[in-house]
């Protein structure tokens, strides 16, 4: 009796769970004979319904998918592709940069994925949060074509493209990029499974291990991948209009990530509750669309690291510096969860761009009137008291 009572609870649980596929690389090849159909038949509006999204894609297709929506007749606005870097083995790291023809001078929003090469469902949901951006502005959504013509919105689907296409050819689960260890350097085969953790290459150095899951690299910026999209941000700030917001989609945790991680201490004020502020209001964007149990938290308080891409961005130029880790517990997730993770990024998304202006309200210093104001009565007092004593 009560084997056939486990039997039953085990039956009922595993019907209510996703199934993971036995090898998804597999599964994205099946899925992606049964959607072959799908490029010829994508219309601006329905980006995001396209069954693109039925399936996990290997480079070639995503990059394709994207190259798309920049020649889509899209009403008032223009999408650039450039490369913002290249990586170790000389592959190109494509951008998209998406801009209101009305308002060619603005701060940028930039966003990226798959700086760790496993991370699938970091990749798609962006993918889809970009395709579903495209699709506000061709139905002429209003809340979307203000947040395009108030700023910039620069993409990097793909960080680590080498890894990407390492983990389809080789290692499913492989984090890092490839680049080979110092010691025994003529077998690529077995150099690949080294590699630079490029999410702890942005400076300074901790893990020196060449054979860790986080080795942060020989030096800080070692990376061509990690020099490539510095150069870039430090350029937009420097001689540019600059960043508004930077949002980093990792998977996997359920988590909204502050700085710091590699620092116990909050940012000084008024930054740390700035942060918090705007993450609490990503958090409460994603669980209203999917019902997400997002838990808002700095990177350290998930684990101590150093060389991060969002510390380096927050502590250098003290932009709003967002990652979200996406919601699961393996890095290997089914196809059918890809719209449910694309709605929740979108939401973060919005959510951030929303957000910069409270941003901007809370890291202003106090206005120098206020303090004035403290005095103006004591001034007001004395001089009645003077025109008393006189008069």
């Amino acid at each position: 009796m009560r084997l056939a009572l486990l039997v039953a609870f085990l039956l009922h649980f595993v019907a209510g769970q996703d199934i993971l596929p036995e090898d998804d690389v597999v599964d994205a090849a099946e899925c992606a004979n049964r959607t072959a159909g799908y490029f010829t038949s994508l219309t601006p509006g329905k980006f995001a319904s396209s069954a693109f999204f039925d399936c996990f894609r290997p480079l070639d297709a995503v990059i394709s998918f994207l190259d798309a929506f920049a020649t889509a007749n899209l009403p008032n606005v223009s999408v650039q592709k450039f490369n913002i870097s290249t990586t170790v083995l000389g592959q190109s790291i494509p951008a998209y940069k998406l801009t209101s023809l009305t308002n060619t001078s603005k701060k940028a929003i930039y966003l990226q994925s798959t700086m760790h090469a496993r991370e699938w469902i970091s990749l798609t949901s962006t993918v889809f949060t970009w395709a579903s951006l495209l699709d506000g502005i061709a139905a002429a959504n209003s809340s979307i074509v203000k947040l395009v013509d108030l700023y910039d919105w620069v993409y990097v689907p793909i960080v680590n493209v080498d890894g990407y296409v390492y983990s389809w050819t080789h290692e499913r689960f492989f984090r890092k990029n490839l680049r080979m260890r110092s010691y025994f350097p003529l077998n690529p085969e077995s150099n690949f499974s080294a590699g630079v953790d490029l999410n702890r290459n942005f400076g300074p150095s901790f893990d020196m291990n060449e054979d860790s899951e986080t080795y942060s690299g020989p030096e800080p910026f070692s990376e061509p991948e990690v020099k490539g999209i510095k150069s870039w941000i430090d350029k937009t700030q420097v001689n540019g209009p600059g960043l508004a917001g930077v949002l980093d989609i990792h998977s996997i945790g359920t988590y909204v990530l502050t700085p710091y991680a590699n620092s116990s201490m909050p940012p000084v004020a008024p930054y740390g509750q700035a942060l918090q502020t705007l993450a609490i209001s990503i958090q409460s964007a994603v669980r209203s669309v999917a019902g997400g149990n997002y838990t808002v938290m700095s990177m350290y308080d998930m684990y101590f690291a150093q060389g991060t891409f969002s510390d380096y961005v927050f502590a250098t130029y003290k932009v709003p510096s967002i990652v979200i880790e996406i919601e699961g517990n393996s890095f290997r997730v089914p196809s059918s969860t890809i719209r449910r993770r694309g709605n929740e990024i979108t939401a973060a998304v919005l959510a951030l761009a929303n957000g910069i202006p409270q941003w901007n309200k809370e890291i202003q210093p106090p206005i120098a009137a206020a303090a004035c104001g403290l005095r103006r009565p004591t001034t007001l007092l004395a001089t009645l008291w003077l025109f008393a004593v006189l008069f």
